[in-house]
């Protein structure tokens, strides 16, 4: 006999079924994110190797459930301007957007739309290095007072260097570069705290207080 409950099995089942169907995946690409700063004693420049994998699901009653899904992993760039001093530029933009998955976009100028792009996975595209521009697609540029201090985090002007690290700084560029170099790791070696966050987080034991601005997730994304 088949109960109600097999029914509702068998429906879930076919649910399930029906929206894992309805994924599209999209090529998983790897890009060179290189920042240049001017000094008084030179360029300097930083770079990282992120990667991005994309996938568009249908939506279930209706689209609006569903979208486009991106997943970063990688870190942010580091940039050694001066003795004791490091600029960083983060894993996402001003208005918390998703700065990664798009960062991209600029290498077709015929279609921004980072997720249409399959063409990108090909070698003809790989090398081809893209220039950021300062309204669109920067990321955050911070640093930190005191480099073992995560509470010491500043925002930086990337119009502005010198009012953070004094007179003849200036951000030369940014650019973007696909590659197949493998994905940069090792921040928490600049950054010990990295991974003790939560310590950091918590105030007088309450985990849902915290004092730590929300740049700092943005560090680092994904797991190795």
């Amino acid at each position: 006999m088949i109960t109600r409950r097999v029914v509702l099995g068998l429906a879930s089942a076919g649910l399930a079924t029906l929206l894992v169907g309805c994924i599209r995946y999209y090529p998983t690409y790897r890009y060179r994110l290189t920042v240049e700063v001017d000094t008084p004693t030179g360029l300097k420049t930083g770079s990282s190797v992120i990667e991005v994998r994309s996938w568009h699901q249908a939506g279930f009653p209706g689209p609006e459930a569903g979208g486009f899904r991106s997943e970063v992993t990688g870190e942010a760039v580091a940039v050694d301007v001066a003795p004791g001093q490091t600029l960083f530029a983060l894993l996402r933009s001003e208005g918390d957007v998703d700065w990664a998955s798009f960062a991209t976009a600029g290498i077709d100028r015929g279609d921004r739309r980072v997720h249409a792009l399959p063409r990108w996975a090909k070698s003809e595209w790989q090398d081809k290095k893209t220039l950021l521009y300062r309204k669109s697609n920067y990321p955050i540029l911070v640093r930190f007072a005191e480099i073992n201090d995560p509470k010491t985090v500043e925002l930086v002007d990337p119009d502005d260097l010198p009012a953070t690290f004094g007179p003849g700084f200036r951000l030369r560029r940014i650019t973007v570069q696909l590659t197949r170099n493998t994905i940069t790791y090792g921040i928490e070696k600049r950054l010990r705290w990295l991974g003790y966050l939560d310590r950091y987080r918590t105030i007088r034991g309450n985990p849902f207080t915290s004092t730590l601005p929300k740049e700092l997730d943005s560090l680092r994304s994904g797991t190795r």
